[in-house]
């Protein structure tokens, strides 16, 4: 369940399609605008106005922010792994990253975050009531998007 305001989501499974608009259709009538981050900075999806955004396809382990104008609930499926078995592999650039589990199941830092953990300095969720601080014995939830802070 998502709230008004800012969420912070990741999608957990694999995609046949990564376009947001695709992802967000059922509930883009509550959709006012998303957010993606990279070490190049903030891109933008505006609903109704693609012309203008500049965040249009999702990648695998990423998470983004979205702006909604009432609570929604969205359900994403997908698959686990590709026909090969493949899972994704997590890439980190320095500095601040948004990160969204795999998998159906909540997981430990090691989990996620494998031999990057010794670089992970940070880890923060946002909430509806602002951001917090994660301890590294904690778990991280599929659907929830994370801020991580990797200086490598």
């Amino acid at each position: 369940s998502l709230t008004t305001g800012f969420n912070l989501i990741g999608i957990p499974f694999l995609q046949d399609n990564y376009s947001l608009q695709t992802i967000l259709e059922p509930i883009t009538d509550n959709v006012s605008r998303a957010y993606s981050y990279a070490s190049s900075g903030w891109s933008i999806f505006r609903t109704g106005r693609e012309d203008l955004s500049d965040f249009r396809t999702l990648a695998p382990r990423k998470a983004f922010f979205v702006y909604l104008t009432a609570p929604s609930t969205l359900t994403v499926g997908g698959y686990e792994t590709d026909g090969n078995e493949t899972v994704p592999s997590l890439e980190l650039e320095p500095g601040w990253n948004l990160y969204g589990v795999h998998g159906p199941r909540n997981v430990t830092f090691a989990q996620a975050f494998g031999s990057y953990v010794p670089s992970i300095l940070s880890v923060w969720q946002y909430t509806p009531t602002g951001y917090a601080q994660l301890d590294p014995a904690a778990t991280l939830t599929p659907g929830v998007g994370y801020f991580v802070y990797y200086q490598p």
